[in-house]
């Protein structure tokens, strides 16, 4: 059986995600480096659960060394002024130890919003309930739709078939009708 998908291939970044204001206030306080540590943070937390990472020593360690002139201590500064300022929740941090936000999880259930389950879990979720049942109304139209696809498709094979067939006859026919036209033009031949 096979491994159900979790993470994402891609996540997109608005044009203007440099200039957000709290994007600018943490790289006015950290410098450059700030902006890189906060794109490869996103990349992380897409790629992994999809819509949060457990920011623990080893997700420091290893965003460390993906980064270049940014030792541990700058990138922890850098997270925690991140959710200071509100690019990630501050409870859920506290709490849980974890890098999400209500933005980060929108994304993630419109992302996946075809695939067959994309849940995220009850302690960590930040949308209301309300807007939850939309992510999972559309999936449920949306199988309700496939069955629907299904069953026309169904029936156009189906008719694809009788149509073929009927097609078949119709071409066997016109073959016919054709070599007899020829023989009667052969057996017909004014002099000239």
């Amino acid at each position: 059986m096979g491994r159900i998908k979790q993470g994402l291939d891609y996540f997109p970044m608005s044009t203007s995600f440099m200039h957000d204001r709290v994007v600018r206030r943490v790289m006015k306080r950290e410098g450059d480096a700030a902006f890189a540590t906060l794109v490869e943070t996103l990349s992380y937390i897409y790629a992994g659960k999809g819509y949060y990472i457990s920011a623990g020593d080893e997700f420091y360690d290893e965003l460390t060394d993906s980064l270049y002139n940014t030792d541990m201590d700058d990138v922890k500064r850098i997270i925690a002024l991140s959710v200071e300022c509100g690019l990630f929740d501050a409870g859920l941090f506290r709490q849980y130890g974890i890098l999400t936000s209500a933005d980060i999880q929108r994304q993630y259930l419109f992302i996946t919003k075809r695939r067959s389950s994309s849940l995220i879990e009850p302690d960590y979720c930040l949308l209301e309930a309300e807007e939850l049942a939309s992510y999972h109304s559309s999936q449920s139209s949306k199988s309700c739709a496939d069955d629907a696809d299904n069953e026309t498709v169904d029936a156009v094979t189906s008719t694809a078939d009788s149509v073929t067939s009927n097609t078949d006859s119709a071409t066997s026919e016109a073959e016919m009708s054709t070599l007899g036209t020829q023989n009667k033009e052969k057996q017909i031949k004014p002099p000239l």
